[in-house]
């Protein structure tokens, strides 16, 4: 798993929004309370519907309760990796480096 964050100075829309156009949730925002799920990406090849819902249990016990986590994006870097592969949006740059959310974990489609 890896981390990727909204980019507002970015010209393009598909950095700061899901592919239906909807804002990025951020796991960050969860855990403020702001939102009820976190936007994941995944590789498009895998035909994983829009809003499948998965569950990655590092996450669950690193943070003391449960992260849910929705597919709500696709990333070109991401093409090809299959289940190899899963990124975790986060709010910022400063955030993409903490180690919870960088590293090999399990994941599980609910």
């Amino acid at each position: 798993m890896t981390a990727y964050y909204p980019d507002f100075y970015s010209g393009a829309e598909a950095d700061y929004l899901d592919v239906r156009g909807k804002k990025l949730r951020t796991l960050q925002n969860l855990l403020d309370g702001r939102c009820d799920y976190v936007t994941v990406a995944v590789d498009d090849t895998l035909d994983m519907a829009y809003g499948t819902r998965l569950c990655v249990t590092e996450l669950n016990e690193h943070f003391g309760r449960r992260i849910p986590l929705q597919v709500r994006d696709y990333g070109t870097d991401l093409r090809g990796e299959g289940f190899s592969r899963l990124d975790i949006c986060v709010r910022s740059e400063e955030d993409s480096y903490d180690i919870a959310v960088n590293g090999i974990v399990t994941v599980y489609v609910q």
